[in-house]
């Protein structure tokens, strides 16, 4: 079990990592889309699909053949995964780590460096530096409503891009957890 939350953690990783003390610019709308992540060290690759509604985040995926649900607020700073092992229904809460992100736009995106297209959404491309990150610096393209849309790392590609994307309205029960599964709660990793 902490193998695949592990690899739950590794799936949400960003190019780098929200520090508290960053001023995040959270979505100002509800949306959902599919995205495809590329992790460069290990050269995995995944689809998942990820809603926002509000300042909360689901996404939903598999991870090492286990298909798995993540809650996610970053303003409380914790995250619930939800997976279903051979029946067993489990809601594994722990504080949200440095090691795991969302693409959100914080202090960190600075400068324009041009414009672009992503799942047939305008975005901005803003150079994003980070001493952790690759080389120094990302480059991120966010709408103007603060939906980071794709981050890519130069010298090595893309890392998060979204494939398809809709501004819609997002049911609230999407981002709690469903009745009948066990809550478990799990210590800061």
């Amino acid at each position: 079990m902490k193998t695949m939350i592990a690899a739950s953690a590794a799936a949400l990783m960003s190019v780098s990592s929200l520090a508290a003390a960053q001023e995040l610019r959270l979505p100002e709308t509800d949306y959902e889309m599919t995205v495809r992540i590329h992790d460069h060290s290990s050269g995995h690759q995944q689809e998942m699909e990820m809603r926002h509604r509000d300042g909360d985040f689901r996404m939903a995926g598999e991870f090492q053949g286990q298909s798995a649900i993540v809650l996610l607020n970053p303003v409380e700073r914790m995250s619930t995964i939800l997976v279903d092992m051979q029946g067993t229904r489990m809601a594994i809460e722990m504080p949200m780590g440095d090691e795991v992100t969302l693409p959100l736009a914080d202090d960190r995106f600075g400068e324009v460096i041009g414009n672009d297209t992503v799942a047939g959404e305008a975005c901005t491309v803003y150079r994003i530096e980070d001493e952790e990150i690759p080389g120094g610096e990302a480059h991120g393209c966010m709408t103007d409503d603060n939906i980071v849309l794709r981050v890519d790392i130069p010298d090595q590609g893309t890392a998060f891009e979204a494939t398809q994307f809709s501004r819609a309205s997002q049911d609230a029960s999407l981002f709690t957890v469903p009745d009948g599964y066990q809550r478990m709660q799990m210590p800061g990793q």
